[in-house]
């Protein structure tokens, strides 16, 4: 059991109903004074009445589903059916607030998919190549190393891909897989922009729009898929206009 404020119909705490009770003054023989009191479960209905107080048992209602933009605050007790239920208030977010928001959480996206443990890119002849930080890291020191020193014998003799098949190694292969990195990167970062464009564009001027925005729209299948994945999303056909 619960109390309410019978005129709010919000909710009130024990020492609330305590507080009020305690202040209302009482006339005894003519004479002002106010009242005592335990606790206040020992109030009759009529003392609760008298502070304006209810004592209900209230069905706990759950939250309701909520747009990407939305939140929720706990509204007043209502009575529906002769059943007291707590309520819920759904707000929107300003809207310039959530595209900070988005501006923020595709910049975390892009870091993840460029540098994800599951990154993992396809080259001309089909093989796989992983790219993770630390393979990324390798790549790059021996490709360093070979600039250093244009020989053969400055670079392994092969280079395990992602299927833990081994590559005769040359620089002729290093320098594809890092191209395939880089084209990969320079599509993410194209598109990163061009969503946070979008995102701040005039005609972006509702909720809607704003979440409408994906990454699948700014991506190719082929570099799409990979790079969704590193974030746990699935790559769609884009929708044509």
């Amino acid at each position: 059991m619960q109390y309410i404020d019978i005129v709010s119909q919000n909710v009130i705490h024990d020492h609330q109903v305590k507080s009020r009770f305690l202040a209302k003054p009482i006339e005894v023989n003519g004479k002002k004074g106010y009242r005592s009191v335990q606790s206040v479960d020992t109030l009759s209905e009529a003392d609760l009445t008298s502070i304006g107080v209810a004592k209900v048992e209230i069905v706990n209602t759950p939250e309701p589903e909520l747009q990407p933009w939305q939140y929720v605050t706990e509204g007043p007790t209502s009575k529906a059916n002769g059943v007291w239920a707590n309520t819920w208030i759904i707000h929107d977010k300003p809207l310039n607030e959530c595209k900070v928001e988005l501006r923020a959480q595709r910049n975390y996206e892009r870091a993840l998919m460029l540098e994800s443990p599951s990154l993992v890119l396809s080259i001309s002849d089909g093989s796989r190549w992983k790219f993770d930080q630390s393979s990324l890291t390798v790549l790059r020191e021996n490709l360093l190393l070979y600039s250093l020193n244009p020989a053969p014998e400055s670079l392994p003799a092969v280079w395990r891909d992602e299927d833990n098949a081994d590559h005769p190694c040359s620089i002729a292969l290093l320098s594809e897989i890092a191209a395939r990195y880089q084209a990969y990167k320079q599509e993410l970062y194209t598109a990163s922009w061009a969503m946070k464009a979008a995102i701040e564009d005039d005609s972006t001027n509702t909720h809607q729009r704003l979440f409408a925005i994906r990454w699948a729209d700014y991506f190719t299948e082929e570099n799409g898929i990979p790079a969704l994945r590193c974030i746990g999303q699935e790559y769609h056909q884009p929708e044509q206009e």
